[in-house]
């Protein structure tokens, strides 16, 4: 597969459909499976505070503008972060527009050592099975608030 037809490839759309056909909305920036259970809490009209996503809800002003992918690889609107070893030294940068090679930058540097990390510490969560225990957290924050009066 050419790096062409790589970054053409991860530009799917996802549809979610409204019974009521009141969503009339388009988003065309990045985006990946892990957005799509908060978009659609949000879509429903619950906004759980406390909880924890490694994705985000897409029409959130706080919705990162970029996705990991298969082998470390990392999606932005702008860009495609190669990973052809194991440290951003040797990843190549693409641009989506022009599916030409980019000049590093420090931003890019800072972006894609944060997502390799996101991704390590969700491994992690997983590989010793620690989503029980992040539930019931959770769930006893959420108990909490309803029991605790606004002041």
């Amino acid at each position: 597969m050419t790096i062409h037809l790589f970054v053409k490839s991860w530009r799917e759309g996802i549809l979610i459909h409204s019974a009521k056909g009141e969503l009339k909305t388009t988003y065309s920036g990045v985006m990946g499976h892990a957005d799509i259970l908060p978009t659609i809490l949000h879509l429903w009209g619950i906004e759980p505070s406390g909880w924890t996503f490694y994705g985000k809800n897409i029409f959130s002003s706080s919705k990162r503008g970029y996705v990991r992918i298969f082998q470390g690889h990392v999606v932005t609107d702008d860009y495609v972060i190669i990973n052809v070893g194991s440290s951003f030294d040797e990843a190549k940068v693409l641009s989506v527009i022009t599916r030409k090679e980019m000049p590093k930058t420090r931003e890019m540097r800072e972006l894609y050592e944060k997502v390799q990390a996101g991704y390590q510490q969700s491994s992690w969560i997983i590989r010793l099975n620690l989503i029980p225990f992040i539930l019931e957290v959770q769930r006893n924050e959420v108990r909490n608030d309803v029991r605790t009066p606004s002041s």
